[in-house]
């Protein structure tokens, strides 16, 4: 068994390659949960926020400790939870802060651009 016990329809899951025993899980309804300990115990990390649905999150590559969570279930099913916008932390789950598209109600699918000066820096 990985993962928070019943966590219903996981729509997300994602892992910091620089820190291999952490990994990130959004559930539909459930909200995101963080491990540190290579999945053996998990952790709610968004229960303080107005939604608990979740459609997708994203990590940045250039600072693991930013992390993206777009509310609002991303499939299109009769009983959907929907969500209200994007949300970012800058402290790895810590504390969070709603970005924009409030009114959207689903967010499916989140990618972070790496700026092109980190890439280069990681070439010197």
């Amino acid at each position: 068994m990985i993962g928070p016990f019943r966590a219903g329809r996981t729509v997300a899951a994602v892992g910091v390659p620089t820190q291999p025993n952490v990994f990130y899980m959004g559930v539909n309804n459930g909200g995101v949960w963080k491990t540190d300990d290579y999945g053996r115990t998990w952790n709610p990390i968004f229960d303080s926020e107005p939604t608990g649905s979740v459609g997708d999150l994203a990590v940045s590559p250039s600072n693991p400790n930013i992390i993206y969570v777009g509310s609002g279930e991303g499939l299109h099913r009769p009983d959907l939870g929907v969500g209200d916008g994007i949300y970012k932390s800058i402290d790895g789950g810590k504390t969070w802060n709603h970005i924009g598209l409030r009114n959207v109600q689903q967010v499916g699918r989140l990618i972070v651009h790496q700026p092109i000066q980190t890439l280069l820096s990681l070439r010197v």
